[in-house]
């Protein structure tokens, strides 16, 4: 278990920055990649998945093309989902479709979630705007999280809004929550 984990890390805040601060040099994306597969090969239907930031795991090229695919578009300060072939940056940073194919979030089997952190116990902590845990409220549809061994912990400051995986996957483990 990385050190990180026995850290007491009080606020949200405390914990972006920290992850930040012990960000690798080079990140092992093959376990990640094996972990992924194993747990998305017995899935179908459409999926939400992501256009990794330089800090998230990238996706391109193993996502299995059994499955649908669809990722986030920001409208009206809403997450919603779609697939395109055309891509804009937004002023978050990240990668959405244009002029895309919508679906209803409530008709996604299945969701690929990026975070700044995660805990064994499920807990996510995003970049701080909650759009993931909006989208998520209410959603019995798999959540997945995604992430690199670093940004695993034992425990992690959340709040009543905050929306938990059901599976965590990293680049070591894989951890069922919930089945």
């Amino acid at each position: 278990m990385d050190q990180s984990q026995a850290l007491q890390l009080n606020s949200k805040e405390e914990v972006r920055e920290y992850v930040k601060s012990h960000r690798p040099s080079a990140f092992p994306l093959m376990g990640l990649y094996k972990n992924l597969s194993q747990v998305l090969d017995t899935q179908k239907g459409q999926w939400a998945a992501f256009k990794a930031l330089s800090d998230e795991p990238p996706l391109e090229g193993v996502l299995p093309p059994h499955i649908d695919w669809y990722f986030p578009v920001l409208k009206n300060n809403e997450m919603q989902f779609a697939k395109s072939q055309k891509w804009q940056r937004t002023s978050l940073g990240f990668l959405e479709p244009v002029d895309g194919t919508f679906i209803p979030s409530q008709r996604l089997q299945g969701f690929l979630v990026p975070g700044v952190a995660f805990s064994r116990k499920g807990q996510r902590i995003g970049r701080g705007h909650g759009f993931f845990d909006k989208a998520l409220a209410g959603s019995s549809a798999l959540k997945i999280g995604v992430c690199y061994s670093y940004q695993v912990f034992e425990q992690l400051p959340v709040e009543d809004h905050d929306i938990n995986m059901d599976v965590l996957i990293s680049n070591d483990e894989i951890i069922w929550l919930k089945r």
